[in-house]
């Protein structure tokens, strides 16, 4: 039978997300630090919502000791424990409350001070920990596998406007990831790797933006132009300013659209990379949006109901509406809610409240436009390459990438002509109106003024005299307004200076459009849009002006304003620049994943060291066992200080352990396989038996149940001069109830590396290998599992490893296989007998469980007319035997005929297949397929070893025999 995964869909649903304690506190505490309210008392709040939660209540207090003296100086105690979710919510709790409030820091150590939290003591001791160390690592690898670029540098951030403002992006420029720290803390370090992976996939994809965005800005120049021609009527003039404002909401409102629309493709791609690791991100994606994004956005309660909104809904409501329509589609796709009215209402989307045109410009109605929208919806989402398509190399990649950008583009212009363009006019009139609204108040505010000072005039000439000063005052104050809104508009739009002054005229002032409710909207979906849409917005505007100053230049008109305008738009360009440079006050230029791995410390980037750290450094290594100690730097030495073959090695291999990088890149996903084995591990004994209890005397005078084995076990520690006990001398048998008695199971990774495998970081070969790593290291000490990796050759297979073998001979193997793959080295046959060898050999224990043969391959073996058969002979032949094939390749073959032909009674316990695409989900589709065969070997009786060796022999006799008379 095939596989079929697991894609936990019960687990990305908004009710069970909030169904879990630690997220409903999460929930609390980001609408608390959203909301600006994380204060001391908050802070104490949130320690009593998570004191109950947890597990180790020694761990959590004593670091409500080192977070509680942090808030008091500035300074931890100690190094920082980030191990637990709890504590990373504790230490997310502390930081969010000096973020909200600063006042905190007047009983500080001036030197524990700083304007910005990056340049806190305090905020170097938690980004540089252990654990926060360790986190990145885990992400440093995620990403640089999918951006290809192991060069990417990362670091943990803070947010350029300060917080509650959320900060994970990429910077194409410093070739830099920024992780926000204090978000991730909140919400839970695992799950932000999926906003990590979402800004990834922007920087990869999002390269172009619509062809319509061109012209819209376009014509909001032209518009504005005319506004400020002095050749033209005041009533034409004003006809053009108003069209400028109209064509500035349908500018900005394109790029709103693009941003969000695009956020269905980065997602997918995000989700996409559960392929490539054991997390599950289609998981961390909806925990993420649910905990993180949905409180800030007010659009979901604690409870998980919506959030309504009562009354005739406005233009603008329609407008957010659609774009949540567009943002949740991807996530209704990825099982947060059910795809029905009511799963749309749970997140507070109203289906009748859309409406659009077909391609033929006809009126159609909601229903109609909401199964459209999720059409092209669900269309970006797919429009990215697939894993297959890395095997084409990097640069037909980069090419599919850009050609998928371009169609994304192409379906999101038409997604806009459709569905937002008609809502156009009901926008402009309603920021018109608004404008007139507030330009009355103006007036009254004006006339009122005017009254008061009119009271206090002395005399008619005096007050005339007055009057006329009062109306200069005015006018400069009204010049001085008009200098304010100029800057609140180019501080509101990323790029143009031409655009800086688009309301403010020199006569006929009709009021501030930046300061109408509609345009605040605007401004505030801006700011959230991602860094790649910003980055690719201010291109676009940058572009715009200077074609428009070409074209000005050329024909000769305006040239004067176009010249201004140019000289407006490089300063503000250049301030604009300048002012992001100063914000940023993180000295921390991020790490690659090559220094995350060779640095255990990253004293360079660490403003300054806790001197109880240093004094305690070595203690804390030895007391943090595995789940924060710092990761192996070089020649280790076996135990009682005896070299190992490691130092031996060439200088070379010692610092390239090709074994110790691969766990090292994988050290959470090692954890949760351990954890999976231990698990497995107690649910699983291989053999029930009768007890082995006996006495000194027969029960019932029966002398037949004198156990003779025990007798001869008692005279041999006589003989060797071992102290015995009276238990020594119970020599007969008592009936007892059956005990269950430990089998270990043999797994076996046959790996092929040949050609269609690949070669080199993010091949199908390197991810094979490195699963097959995990799971031996996740096993290594664990007595009920023994790990086998062989790789397939050309005939002869390479052991890579088996159980008990050192780091360093594992290390040197894998070089090996790195090193000669390629061409036909995929015979099965020889890789199949070599393993059975090893494993007869290596039988020590009374009983054995089944031995599972997992094959990682295309499906296409160089030698299939005789390994096929030689599955089949020793699948019927054997019973503790299974062969479990994990295709790379979709395609017909000998391997999926043979699983098809045994599909049928037990045969279907014997061998087992499952499709993935390329090089992705290796690692998941050996776990599920390793967790469903420990499952069904309750049904399979344990053997003894004697028993497994000489069955195991004879086959092995045969097959060998065979092999040789074909020679």
């Amino acid at each position: 039978m095939n596989e079929v995964l697991n894609n936990n869909r019960e687990e990305k649903k908004i009710a069970t997300i909030l169904s879990y304690p630690m997220n409903q506190v999460r929930f609390w505490a980001s609408e608390q630090f959203g909301q600006k309210k994380f204060n001391p008392d908050t802070f104490e709040k949130l320690v009593e919502k998570i004191r109950p939660l947890a597990q180790d209540a020694d761990l959590f207090e004593n670091e409500l000791k080192n977070v509680r003296a942090a808030l008091a100086t500035g300074e931890a105690s100690r190094t920082p424990n980030l191990s637990t979710p709890q504590n990373q919510l504790l230490w997310g709790g502390a930081l969010a409350t000096i973020a909200n409030t600063p006042m905190l820091m007047k009983g500080w150590k001036p030197q524990n001070v700083s304007r910005s939290m990056t340049d806190m003591p305090l905020w170097s001791q938690v980004a540089h920990c252990p654990d926060a160390r360790s986190e990145l690592r885990e992400n440093a690898f995620i990403l640089a596998t999918s951006l290809k670029n192991p060069q990417t540098r990362m670091r943990w951030g803070a947010p350029d406007n300060g917080y509650p403002d959320v900060s994970y992006y990429f910077n194409r420029d410093k070739n830099m990831i920024n992780l926000d720290l204090v978000w991730s803390l909140m919400i839970g370090m695992e799950h932000s790797r999926a906003a990590n992976l979402h800004e990834i996939g922007h920087s990869q994809g999002t390269i172009h933006f619509p062809q319509a965005v061109d012209k819209a800005y376009a014509d909001m120049i032209d518009a504005y132009k005319k506004s400020r021609d002095k050749n033209l009527s005041k009533e034409e003039r004003k006809k053009y300013r108003k069209e400028m404002r109209a064509k500035q909401i349908d500018y900005k409102m394109r790029f709103l659209i693009f941003d969000e629309a695009e956020n269905n493709y980065a997602n997918r791609f995000a989700v996409n990379q559960s392929q490539r690791s054991a997390q599950d991100f289609g998981v961390a994606v909806n925990t993420l949006e649910t905990t993180l994004c949905l409180p800030l956005m007010g659009m979901v309660s604690a409870d998980g109901k919506p959030v309504e909104k009562t009354g005739e809904p406005s233009a603008m409501d329609r407008f957010s509406n659609l774009k949540k329509v567009l943002r949740y589609s991807f996530y209704i796709n990825n099982g947060m809610a059910d795809d029905t009215d009511a799963g749309w209402a749970s997140i507070g989307i109203r289906k009748d409240w859309l409406f659009g045109v077909d391609k033929n410009g006809n009126k159609i109605d909601a229903e109609t436009s909401f199964k459209e929208i999720r059409r092209m919806c669900t269309e970006l989402e797919a429009l990215q390459p697939t894993s297959r398509d890395r095997l084409g190399g990097q640069n037909f990649y980069n090419k599919k990438m850009e050609d998928c950008s371009v169609k994304r583009c192409d379906l999101i212009d038409e997604l806009y002509e459709r569905f937002v363009s008609p809502l156009i006019p009901e926008l402009v009139q309603e920021q018109e109106k608004q404008m007139e609204e507030r330009k009355k108040q103006q007036q009254q505010q004006q006339q009122q003024q005017q009254g008061g000072q009119q009271q206090d005039q002395q005399d008619g000439e005096g007050g005339e005299g007055q009057g006329e000063g009062q109306q200069s005052d005015q006018s400069q104050g009204n010049g001085s307004q008009s200098g304010q809104r100029g800057d609140s508009s180019q501080s509101s739009s990323s790029g143009g200076g031409s655009m800086g002054d688009m309301d403010d005229f020199d006569d006929d002032d009709e009021g501030d459009a930046s300061e109408t409710e509609i345009q605040k909207q605007i401004d505030d979906m801006e700011r959230q849009m991602s860094e790649a849409v910003k980055k690719l917005k201010e291109e676009a505007e940058k572009q715009g002006e200077e074609e428009n100053g070409k074209d000005g230049k050329e024909n000769g008109e305006g040239k004067e304003s176009s010249e201004d305008g140019d000289k407006e738009g490089k300063k503000a360009g250049k301030e604009g620049k300048e002012g992001k440079e100063d914000k940023d006050s993180n000295k921390d230029q991020g790490e690659s994943l090559e220094d995350l791995v060779k640095k255990p410390n990253n004293s360079e980037n660490t403003k300054t060291t806790n001197e109880s750290e240093s004094k305690a450094g070595q203690q804390t290594k030895e007391n943090n066992k595995g789940e924060r100690q710092e990761i192996w730097k070089g020649n280790p030495k076996s135990a009682g200080g005896k070299p190992t073959i490691n130092d031996f090695m060439p200088e070379r291999l010692r610092e390239a352990n090709e074994y110790n990088d691969i766990i090292n890149r994988h050290q959470q996903t090692t954890k949760r396989v351990k954890a999976l084995l231990t698990r497995l591990q107690n649910e699983y004994f291989g053999k029930e038996v009768e007890s082995r209890r006996r006495t000194l005397v027969p029960e019932d005078n029966d002398l037949g149940k004198f156990d003779l084995d025990s007798y001869i076990e008692r005279r041999k520690k006589l003989a060797t001069g071992q102290q015995v006990d009276e238990r020594d001398f119970e020599h007969f048998k008592v009936k007892g109830e059956k005990e269950k008695i430990p089998a270990p199971i043999d797994i076996a990774i046959l790996i092929d590396r040949s050609g269609s495998m690949g070669k080199g970081k993010g091949s199908k070969l390197d991810t094979a290998l490195s699963t097959a790593c995990v799971l031996y290291e996740a096993a290594r000490k664990n007595p009920y599992f023994n790990v086998y990796i062989t790789a397939m050759g050309e005939p002869k297979a390479l052991s890579v490893a088996e159980p008990g073998q050192s780091e360093a001979e594992i290390a040197k193997k894998i070089m090996t296989v790195q090193d000669i793959c390629g061409g036909c080295q995929d015979h099965m046959q020889d890789a199949i007998l070599s393993t059975m060898e090893r494993i007869k050999g290596n039988k020590k224990q009374e009983y054995s469980g089944v031995s599972h043969f997992f094959v990682i391959s295309d499906g296409n073996f160089g030698d299939e007319r005789y390994s096929v058969p030689t599955v089949k002979q020793i699948c019927e032949s054997s019973k503790n035997i299974t062969f479990n094939f994990i295709l790379t390749e979709k395609n017909k073959n000998m391997i999926e005929a043979l699983s098809d032909e045994m599909s049928k009674g037990f045969g279907s316990q014997r061998i087992d297949r499952v499709h993935i695409s390329g090089e992705t989900g290796i690692d998941t589709a050996l776990t599920s397929m390793l967790n469903r065969r420990m499952v069904e070997m309750k049904k399979i009786p344990a053997q003894r070893n004697t028993q497994k060796k000489a069955q195991m022999g004879k086959l092995l006799d045969t097959l060998n025999a065979q092999r040789k008379d074909r020679r």
